[in-house]
């Protein structure tokens, strides 16, 4: 059995236990994966303990190779009791005989011949070397066809038969022209004296004692040979001509033929047989070649004799439409390349001529499906115009186009619409679950035993493309069990999975899914414990060493070996090597970096001395996968969203086309633009020919009708009458129709959207009607895609997406009463498109409101964010209304106003380094000014009110505050240039402090910028604002130098004025940010001591959240701290101890600093115990409305009209994830009094020509930067804002306001805290862009109010505040360093603090531990990582701080 380590995810602890069902078996143990993968889903069935799992689960991570892991034996084959044929795992009847329907005669051969394909001899080894060669020679018919000459070429790997595009067979004249060499039949007839010469023209190198042999068997045997032979003697030869006749519909399926049955001799111009369309006349020298149809009973043994040498007919097309006992064409193949031991297979043994075999077979399957597509246009444009099938391109429903183009429909594998239904499908899972966690390829080994043991003496795997096929769709069976069912690598709730074939004909599979999100990989420490990239050490991991080196080393390619096929401009298109790296970090783009240490090993491959390679050349694998399946599996993370379009394509780019592009237009024939792309390989075709899965998706896609009233598609028989058709009352049932039908006649009570309606109702074929689901099965409803150039039918798709419980078309017309006249405008009255007017209607709703001050910064903020039209046309309509509240006498003309105003309005552009120059404005008018000489940022911070409440507050200061105060200070003074950082826990004034030194210096006359890393933090310091927007510091650090400031800007002024820089929440800054401030500061300054000279007051607090470095490693974190800059040792420490915020709670106050500390007693795995006080018991999921009762106390009764702000500005509940705000959020808007109003977003994606990216899709992702598609809120509602829209009047991101009224346009707010506390403001709709961080494939703009809901906060956020009501909610435990202390801190007592713990049950303990409440200490993280070797070795807090800064004693 494997050992292995699992790691203990996250910090998520659970008991349970699991017995091992391995001896469980077919139809029971699939049903139960399934149960168990649906409750991994939903959640339902596992309790509170989310880490229950199998005895497999997590096998595959963190694991010990070298404690022995076995490697998958399939069990042995079985025989089938029908046909005798041989059966491999988790083959059935099915796949040979149909359970006995299908018994075909065996294909036999006499001795001799027999002989040659198996005998060791050198002659039969010959012969089977150039069996294509010798059949070539002996085959009635030219076979044209395009096949790969460079595979085989290559030496690399096995020969395959690589055909491209059509297969072509063809028969020729009786006799040649005059002068030409007899081909094919005509060497059978024609100078037959020299028969052997002939052949050898054909292809030399053959061996004439081989040559002879045959043709004395196909003498004696082959009736078509017989015939020729007879011909030949004929001594009227110039007047014959010849009849080869299909097979009589009477005679006993494929019966062997005799000589008459399969071709008649017509002599002279006059002689008359009766024929049918099937039957070939071969004239004596017509000089033109006649096809072969693949569907006539001789396209067989016409073309391979050596294989078929009795010309058993093949399969016949008429066989489907004449015979009651249907046999497909693919079941005959399938039943005639089974090996079965009574009887030897001259088949299997043809090699290389079995690969042509196979391919030229399954071709003429294809080609059939194609021609009947081809003949039967006008329904199936009929079908794709009624909306059943995705539209691929815009303006296909051109009436134009009808009857020009020919379509390939969805229903042909391997189509464009096939792969762009299949990538909506796999989008949808996308849409539902997120993105994939694992992308895994797998591909087969040849030389696996399964294989090698069904090979017969002298045969390679090359020679069996039939049993390649069949053992990797066993172990790729295997595989599928271990990953989706028993989790080896963790839970798996969706994946997506595709069969491919490589160019030398190798299958692989390709594997997307997606873990349970407890399962789920958040950062580098957690890819390592799935996937590695390096070569193990020999003499600790031997055999993973040798399975490595055989499977898992790329190329070379490169320099060792500059021909290799990944080489395109002498680069490698893999990028092999890779480059060294000591710790995994996250890619730009894709996957991740993965750990490649440089250890100096150089190993040798082969024989070959010049082939060296190191670590670089390691493709990323997994060790447990890899030894147990013994083949090239190659694991990556799928670490960033943006890797979905990369994946998907790759997943979806269907067969192997060479240069297939759909496109629209006229006289386009897509049937053909496939057939002269394909690409088809011998184990494709017999993969296909078993009719194995290419492509399987979990949970499964209901696709869903769309279509206009009375516009549905309607199947009839071509002899029905059109009113009996029309009183057929199943013809007017649908998907949708039915659906309305459901909520019209009151059958569900629950509201469901269409998308979600397939969720708990499937449709019935036959009745064409919605039943309930008994079981609640997992699957995913979808409408089919639409394009937005077909108008109505796209915007009735809009709003079956948004617009629950329908009950029919009228209903979808009409909006609050009012029924609309298309389905347009009932969107745009739902507010799901956006009119053309739009900004014109917010500003003319903010004019209504009549707060000039307000609007003219809503002006301003429409200019810089939503880049409009026609400015010069809304300064005209609105101007007049910005005026109103300047004051005016009978002496002051408008110019003067206008001046005013222009000069106001330039003040806010100049915080983004803008102008009203940059706008259509008017220009300032000459002789007239309003401004002074000040820059606007300088007049600013001059105008900062300074309150007496500050100033009062310095007489308030404890001791340890007048130390840091007077320190400070006195630097300020000197004018001395000095870094400080006040260090203290939650609680203990820091911002208090900051507010006595700005008020001090303010009321001088002197300039202090304040800054913080938070917009929340920001807002609590007067003129605050975040120190990314006040720096222009770029959000991406890794390339920039320097701050967005020149030497010649105001913002350079502004800080030449400058007496001192206040910085809070130091800690949560990367250290690059002050880097950068600094180098920009020395520039400008044209100063080189630190910050340019000026005083830097940093302040915050270690104990809490740490720099947030997206999926970082501990390392990672840890490095990118302040402390680790080169800055830190220049920098003095100023503590703070006493807790102001909880000093009338002095045990909670002690408790808080055991805990930041991490000086509170722990049990295993850094869990601690809380406090009795503030814990509240879960008793189930009604205790999360108790916590909620708690913070917002009567909040049903809370009167929306009286203006307590005091009441939402100290409650707050607090989580560590955006998930769990987002629900609690709903939660209290519901419980919260007062009607919503709904804004819905509008979404888009630039360069998406194919409508790749749906609206529901765009509308589903969430990012915790953007704003929801669908924003719900109340008047009196506590809101978020999510951009830095503001900050001269404190509106930043993080800032909270209280909704006052709603306009279809704009919102007007309260500011909530700080110290614009109670300042009235719009919020108009702005276009906000994804963040890069979240890593999408694509870029997407979302026009939609830049707020959240803030009843509930991410921990992360709150930082900095403090609540006096608050309510801390952890479904799970708190996973970062210092979360759980930045959450208790926010209170001010035990008394105003409760924490509610879902899963608390601490593994290894039988009962839970006294009290039942528990959770990991924050500090036990952070000392983890200074005693693990990743940073600084030092015991305690207070040496973390002091290493290197220099502590300040007064």
């Amino acid at each position: 059995m494997p050992v292995c380590c699992c790691e203990n995810y996250h910090v998520i602890r659970g008991r349970g236990t699991s017995r091992d069902n391995s001896e469980e078996t077919g139809e029971r143990t699939h049903l139960r994966f399934e149960r168990n993968r649906e409750r991994a889903v939903s959640g339902r069935g596992f309790g509170n303990n989310i880490n229950r799992r199998t005895t497999t689960h997590f096998t595959a991570r963190n694991c010990y190779p070298a404690l022995n892991v076995p490697t998958v034996t399939l069990s042995s084959p079985t025989i089938c009791s029908h046909c005798h044929a041989k059966l491999f795992h988790t083959e059935t009847s099915t796949l040979c005989c149909k359970g006995g329907l299908v018994n075909l005669p065996n294909i036999s051969a006499p001795p001799e011949l027999l002989e040659l394909y198996t005998a060791q001899t050198t002659e039969a080894r010959n012969f089977r070397q150039n069996i294509r060669a010798y059949n070539h020679v002996y085959s009635f018919t030219s076979m044209g066809v395009t096949f790969d000459e460079n595979v085989p070429a290559f030496n690399q790997g096995i020969y395959t038969f690589r055909a491209h595009g059509a297969i072509y067979h063809k028969i020729g004249s009786l006799l040649p022209e005059n002068g030409a060499r007899p081909r094919y039949l005509q060497m059978f007839i024609y100078d037959t004296e020299h028969e052997v010469e002939n052949r050898l023209l054909e292809s030399p190198g053959l061996h004439i004692p081989t040559l002879e042999k045959i043709s004395s068997i196909l003498d004696a045997i082959n009736p078509f040979v017989q015939t020729f032979r007879q011909l030949a003697k004929q001594p009227n030869l110039q007047q014959c001509r010849l009849l080869i006749k299909e097979r009589p519909s009477f005679e006993r399926q494929y019966s062997l033929p005799t000589a008459s049955q399969v071709a008649a001799i017509l002599v002279g111009a006059d002689d008359f047989m009766e024929t049918n369309d099937r039957d070939i006349l071969i004239e004596t020298t017509s000089g033109n070649l006649i096809s072969i149809k693949e569907y006539s009973g001789y396209y067989d043994p016409l073309q391979y004799p050596l294989l078929l040498p009795h010309g058993t007919y093949g399969w016949r097309g008429d066989e489907l439409l004449e015979r009651t006992e249907r046999t497909s064409c693919c079941d005959y193949y399938s039943y005639l390349l089974q090996q079965r031991s009574n009887t030897p297979s001259v088949l299997l043994h043809a090699g290389r001529l079995l690969q042509q075999y196979m391919v030229d077979m399954y071709i003429k399957v294809e080609t059939q499906k194609l021609r009947w597509i081809r003949s039967h246009q006008s329904d199936i444009r009929a079908e794709h115009y009624q909306g059943l099938q995705d539209c691929l391109y815009s303006g296909e429903n051109d009436a134009g186009n009808v009857g020009r183009r020919t379509i390939l429909p969805s229903s042909f594998i391997g189509s464009p619409r096939d792969m762009y239904q299949r990538y909506q499908d796999a989008m949808a899972v996308v849409r539902n679950f997120g993105k994939p966690d694992i992308f895994l390829t797998m591909t087969c080994n040849p030389s696996w035993p399964e294989i090698i043991n069904e090979l017969s003496p002298g045969q390679t795997p090359q020679d069996r493309p039939d049993l390649i096929s069949r053992i990797f769709h066993a172990k790729l069976e295997c595989l599928k069990d271990d990953v989706f069912h028993k989790g080896v690598l963790g839970r798996v709730v969706a994946h997506v999975h595709v069969v491919e074939f490589q160019k030398r004909g190798l299958p692989h599979a390709h594997m997307l899914f997606i873990f349970n999100d407890h399962d789920r990989l958040n950062s580098p420490d957690d890819y390592d414990g799935v996937v590695r990239a390096e070569i193990p050490i020999e003499t600790e991991e031997p055999e993973l060493y040798n399975a490595v080196l055989k499977h898992m080393i790329h190329g070379p390619c490169g320099r060792l070996r500059p021909n290799a096929q990944c080489m395109k401009n002498n680069v490698c298109k893999k990028g092999f090597p890779k480059p060294f790296i000591d710790n995994t970090t996250h890619g730009i783009d894709s996957y991740p970096l993965y750990r490649r240490r440089d250890d100096d090993r150089r190993i040798t491959l082969g024989r070959d001395d010049n082939l060296v390679i190191d670590n670089g050349w390691v493709v990323p694998y997994n060790p447990w996968l890899l030894l147990k399946y013994d083949c090239h599996i190659n694991v990556e993370i799928c670490s960033s969203i943006k890797s979905i379009k990369y994946l998907y394509k790759y997943v979806y780019k269907g067969p192997d086309w060479v240069a297939f592009e759909v496109r629209s237009g006229q006289n386009y024939d897509e049937v053909s633009k496939y057939v002269d792309g394909r690409w088809i390989c011998p184990p494709e075709a017999s993969w296909k020919l078993f009719k194995y899965h290419m492509y399987q998706t979990y949970p499964s896609v209901v696709r869903l009708q769309i279509h206009l009233p009375n516009q549905h598609q309607v199947r009839f028989q071509a002899n029905q009458t059109v009113s009996n058709v029309l009183a057929d009352e199943r013809n007017s049932r649908t998907m949708l129709t039915e659906f309305f039908k459901v909520y019209n006649d009151g059958l569900e009570s629950t509201q469901y959207l269409y998308v979600d309606f397939a969720r708990h109702y499937r449709w019935l074929i036959p009745t064409r009607k919605w039943i309930k689901r008994r079981r609640n099965r997992i699957v995913i409803g979808r409408i089919y895609a639409v394009s937005p150039t077909e108008g109505e039918r796209f915007y009735l798709r809009l709003l079956l997406n948004h617009i629950p419980a329908p009950t029919s078309f009228d209903n979808l017309y009409t909006v609050h009463g009012h029924r609309c006249a298309t389905f347009k405008e009932a969107a745009e009255k739902h507010g799901l498109l956006e009119e053309d007017n739009s900004i014109r209607e917010c500003l003319a709703e903010a004019r209504n409101f009549r707060m000039p001050s307000a609007l003219r910064r809503l002006f301003a903020t429409i200019l810089l964010y939503c880049q409009p039209t026609g400015v010069r046309t809304l300064w005209e309509e609105n101007h007049k209304a910005m005026i109103e509240d300047y004051c005016s006498t009978s002496t002051s003309n408008n110019n003067f106003l206008i001046n005013r105003l222009l000069c106001e309005l330039n003040n806010i552009f100049e915080q983004y380094n803008k102008s009203t120059k940059d706008f259509d404005l008017p220009r300032l008018s000459d002789g007239i000014q309003y401004s002074v000489d000040l820059p606007g940022l300088i007049e600013n911070e001059l105008s900062i009110p300074i309150s007496d409440a500050d100033l009062d507050s310095i007489t308030l200061l404890n001791n340890e505050q007048q130390i840091a105060y007077k320190t400070i200070c006195n630097s300020i003074t000197e004018g001395n240039g000095a870094i400080f950082f006040v260090d203290g826990p939650g609680g203990t004034g820091k911002t208090f402090l900051y507010r006595s030194i700005l008020a001090t210096f303010r009321k001088e006359g002197r300039i202090i910028i304040a800054t913080a890393t938070s917009g929340i933090a920001a807002n609590l310091l007067p003129g605050g604002c975040t120190a990314h927007s006040r720096f222009k510091i770029p959000i991406k650090l890794e390339k920039v130098l320097n701050c967005g400031f020149s030497k010649q800007s105001d913002m350079c002024k502004l800080v030449e004025l400058a007496s001192a820089i206040i910085w809070d929440e130091a800690p949560m800054a990367n250290k690059k940010t002050f880097e950068i401030l600094d180098r920009t500061l020395r520039d400008v300054l044209g100063n080189d001591k630190p910050f340019g000279g000026k005083v830097l007051i940093m302040g915050g607090d270690f104990r809490q959240v740490t720099p947030v470095v997206v999926n970082g490693t501990r390392l990672e974190i840890i490095r990118s701290s302040i402390v680790e800059s080169f800055l830190w040792p220049e920098v003095k420490l100023l503590k703070l101890k006493e807790n102001m915020r909880a000093r009338d709670d002095v045990q909670f106050a002690e408790y808080l600093l055991r805990v930041g500390n991490g000086e509170e007693p722990t049990v295993e795995n850094d869990m601690i115990r809380l406090l009795h006080t503030i814990v509240m018991p879960w008793e189930g999921e009604h205790s999360v409305d108790d916590l909620i009762n708690f913070v917002f106390p009567n909040m049903q009764m809370y009167n929306i009209n009286c203006n307590d702000v005091e009441y939402m500005e100290t409650r707050a509940l607090i989580t560590p994830l955006n998930e769990d705000v987002n629900n609690l959020n709903e939660k209290c808007m519901f419980m919260f009094p007062g009607d919503s109003t709904t804004y819905y977003s509008f979404d888009s994606v630039s360069d998406d020509n194919h409508n790749l990216y749906l609206p529901e899709f765009l509308n589903s992702i969430n990012p915790g930067n953007l704003p929801p598609h669908k924003l719900t809120l109340k008047r009196g509602c506590p809101i978020m804002l999510l951009r830095n829209i503001d900050p001269k009047i404190g509106l930043c991101n993080g800032t909270r306001l209280i909704c006052r009224r709603f306009g279809r346009n704009i919102i007007e707010a309260n500011i909530l805290v700080g110290h614009f506390k109670g300042l009235r403001v719009f919020i108009p709709r702005i276009p906000l862009k994804s963040a890069e961080d979240y890593k999408m494939p694509f870029e997407l703009t979302r026009k939609q109010f830049p707020v959240r809901l803030s009843f509930a906060l991410t921990i992360n956020k709150s930082q900095g505040q403090t609540i006096g009501n608050v309510g801390i909610y952890l479904p799970n435990h708190v996973f970062s360093h210092g979360q759980l202390y930045v959450a208790l801190s926010r209170g001010v007592s035990s008394h105003t603090t409760r924490v509610l713990v879902k899963n608390y049950v601490i593994e290894g303990h039988e009962d839970p531990w006294p009290p039942p409440y528990s959770l990991p200490s924050s500090g036990g993280f952070r000392l983890e990582i200074l005693h693990s070797g990743f940073a600084l070795q030092i015991p305690d807090l207070n040496a973390f701080l002091c290493c290197s800064a220099e502590p300040v004693s007064i």
